[in-house]
């Protein structure tokens, strides 16, 4: 049984994120996401990610504190596929 409702899908919608359908917010519960951490990401420079973005940084690890990191080594207006590869080959390890 899914924990998603009604309120979770408006915040998520609230929090920017797009292409949101049933098994997308499914799939954003089973990976852990989080509205707010998705409207802080989004302060940071990447607003309005899809469902697909939110789950793809959730997989490899992406948060707050990373993007955080990565801009503080001068990694700035990166892609967001560029921002997972950093994470992905530990490049700030």
């Amino acid at each position: 049984r899914s924990g998603v409702t009604p309120e979770i899908a408006e915040q998520f919608k609230q929090a920017g994120v797009r292409e949101l359908n049933f098994d997308k917010l499914v799939s954003l519960e089973i990976h852990g996401a989080n509205p707010d951490t998705v409207k802080q990401i989004g302060a940071l420079g990447y607003p309005n990610l899809t469902a697909d973005d939110v789950i793809a940084m959730c997989i490899h690890g992406v948060d707050v504190d990373f993007v955080r990191k990565a801009q503080k080594h001068g990694f700035r207006d990166l892609s967001l596929d560029k921002l997972i590869k950093l994470k992905q080959y530990g490049i700030l390890d």
